[in-house]
């Protein structure tokens, strides 16, 4: 078994040797197994001749020995649960550790064990003066019968080891998927030779309506590190596992950080605009610069005036603007974009792109950015008012030389942002730019849990990103079409890093290799533990068919009588795989959440979580049960048809 495992998991041809260690373990199991049966003969031939020819088995008082050793053992997986779950800070694995789920697994096997049997006591003696035949005589019979009720305990063991091992697997499967989604973030990561902004924007040009690639800007920042997505793209291009943020899923979380409405692009050669001025300046006349980002992903302006007092309309040339201009702001200035005294209102009306009706250019909604870090930005918009496709801004520089500075309305005042569970709360990023976090991620691309996550559109409207601070990536889908790919590279951009060979790396790691075993051993137990159940069934048959040979005497019908067998064996075998099922997700849980598990304790690297996948707990459950009461229900009819009269005439 050994040399197969290797050769499946490990190099080809790599050597297993029969260590020092395997040969004292062997000797170990032979001598337990050769110790248990000495006590079991002991046990039988303590009995009294009375009792072994009696055809009834009487349920007896626990010895002095039995019960010690019970609570002893007990008492231990309390003090070790205890000890780990407030161990406080992750550590290596201990004595402690290791013994945990075998003990929980043991103390609870005795503890559903005798409350099986209290339970099926109270019951019986209960429902004595009451109609429920089936009932009284399944509980009558876990009551009475003491290695009927034994079997819950080696299954509830097995249960909670097979549920514990299988569980430490998937948590640690799931680590090494988050670790590379953390390091890659998307199917496939192309680090850009380029600033974020120009990333963002070939990107749009790339890839218009979203589905396969999307701009990361991963910021260094000495304030505070920061990840800067394209947040509406989040859901569709990055790999995002449900663990990071458990109560949002991603498409949640892109919906939080994106923009409130689409942005505003201007897309033509000319641009024509009609303003109402009413307002007093130190020169006759206002000049209007419109902040553009270019299709290059450089940043330009639109100049277009000057206006002066009254009507009038003006037009300018966009000489970028062929395939789209992204508008980020609007200026106020006076002639020649010199700051100036202003006092007053204006009306901006009958915005056009090629003699096209822009409505949305007012309808957008604007206010005034007073957080930007401008030479003459005093406040000075007090106010602005959309009716119709018009749009007022109200002016007061209250005696200061200003540029009166509006940005679009599709950018809140604070920000949201998504926290990095290892990352300090800011209340400001940037240039003092208000934030406001939506939820805490376990981990990132690229920083982990050690950052914080905002939109690109939102963090660079009012702030500017560091070249030499930011790494810059555009993560692509797997499905990419080719002939997006062949044009990213077309800018040089062809080296990308890939999420599956980043995965394979982490899933070949020797550790990962070695919780394959966990596997193993969740097969073998669960085999063993069937196959004591099916020898210890067969072994009670003759006194079952004793027992039900007598209740048929007194005219206990044949149906009844089968009924009753199944629902003791479906009571015990039930009470067994809940318990098992119970102390395996405890185990798993209390010794995930304070063990390292191998990984490098790095502040850019995932923890590990507990996994306990619910839905598939529920589906082995029911499949136990199923299987269970199907074996339950072939002993009751294995009972019954070897149940006659003259059962009762042989000797036991």
């Amino acid at each position: 078994a050994g040399r197969g495992l290797a050769a499946a998991w490990l190099v080809p041809g790599l050597p297993v040797t029969f260590g020092l260690a395997s040969f004292w373990f062997a000797i170990g199991v032979v001598m337990a197994s050769l110790l248990v049966a000495a006590l079991a003969v002991r046990s039988v031939l303590s009995e009294p001749l009375s009792l072994q020819i009696s055809g009834v088995r009487r349920p007896g008082r626990s010895g002095r020995w039995t019960i010690i050793v019970r609570c002893a053992l007990i008492a231990a997986a309390v003090v070790v649960l205890a000890g780990t779950l407030f161990s406080g800070t992750p550590a290596k694995p201990d004595a402690a550790d290791l013994l945990l789920p075998i003990l929980l697994a043991v103390a609870a096997g005795l503890v559903s064990t005798l409350a099986a049997a209290a339970a099926a006591n109270w019951y019986a003696k209960r429902s004595t003066r009451r109609s429920g035949v089936v009932g009284y005589v399944a509980s009558r019979a876990i009551a009475r019968r003491r290695e009927g009720t034994w079997v819950v305990l080696p299954l509830t063991a097995a249960l909670a080891i097979a549920v514990f091992a299988a569980g430490i697997y998937s948590s640690a499967a799931n680590w090494r998927a988050s670790d590379a989604a953390t390091m890659v973030g998307a199917d496939l990561a192309f680090p850009v030779p380029f600033p974020l902004l120009q990333a963002f924007s070939l990107t749009h040009r790339l890839d218009p309506n979203g589905h396969s690639l999307m701009a990361v800007g991963a910021a260094a920042d000495p304030d505070g590190a920061m990840v800067i997505v394209d947040a509406p793209r989040l859901a569709r291009v990055a790999v995002w596992p449900g663990s990071w943020t458990s109560d949002l899923d991603v498409a949640q979380v892109s919906e939080e950080l994106s923009p409130l409405r689409p942005p505003l692009n201007l897309t033509g050669r000319r641009l024509t605009m009609t303003v109402d001025n009413n307002v007093d300046g130190e020169s006759d006349g206002i000049l209007l610069s419109i902040d553009i980002v270019k299709p290059s992903g450089e940043l330009g302006h639109i100049y277009i005036g000057p206006y002066s007092s009254g009507r009038t309309t003006r037009s300018a040339p966009m000489p970028f603007c062929d395939t789209g201009c992204l508008v980020t702001g609007l200026s106020i200035t006076g002639p020649g974009t010199l700051p100036q005294l202003m006092q007053g209102s204006l009306a901006i009306r009958d915005v056009t792109v090629d003699g096209a009706s822009m409505p949305y250019f007012t309808r957008i909604d604007w206010r005034g950015d007073f957080d930007a870090s401008y030479v003459y930005g005093a406040p000075s918009v007090t106010g602005t008012r959309v009716v119709g496709s018009t749009l007022s801004v109200e002016l007061d520089s209250q005696g200061e030389q200003v540029e009166a500075m509006l940005i679009p309305e599709d950018v809140p005042e604070v920000l949201p942002i998504l926290l990095g569970r290892a990352a300090t709360p800011p209340t400001v990023v940037g240039d003092d730019t208000s934030v406001r976090p939506v939820g805490t991620t376990e981990s990132m691309p690229f920083f982990g849990p050690a950052a914080l996550l905002i939109d690109h559109t939102m963090f660079t409207r009012s702030n500017r990103t560091t070249d030499a601070w930011t790494d810059v990536y555009i993560l692509a889908r797997s499905d990419t079409p080719q002939e997006v790919l062949t044009e990213l590279a077309a800018y040089g951009i062809t080296q990308p890093i890939d999420l599956q060979q980043v995965r394979h790396t982490l899933d070949q790691d020797a550790y990962a290799l070695a919780l394959n075993l966990y596997l193993v051993v969740t097969v073998i137990v669960l085999v063993l533990a069937l196959a004591g159940l099916a020898v210890t069934m067969a072994v009670q048959i003759p006194a079952r068919r004793r027992d039900a040979a007598s209740l048929r005497v007194v005219g206990l019908p044949r149906r009844s009588i089968v009924t009753a067998v199944a629902t003791e064996f479906a009571a015990l075998l039930g009470t067994a795989a809940v318990s098992g099922i119970l102390a395996g997700a405890l185990a798993q849980y209390v010794v995930v959440r304070t063990l390292t598990l191998g990984y490098a304790d790095d502040i850019l690297t995932p923890r590990i979580l507990p996994s306990l996948d619910i839905t598939a707990v529920s589906a082995v459950l029911a499949v136990a049960f199923a299987v269970l009461l199907c074996l339950a229900t072939l002993l009751g009819s294995l009972t019954i048809r070897g149940a006659r009269t003259s059962t009762l005439r042989e000797t036991p």
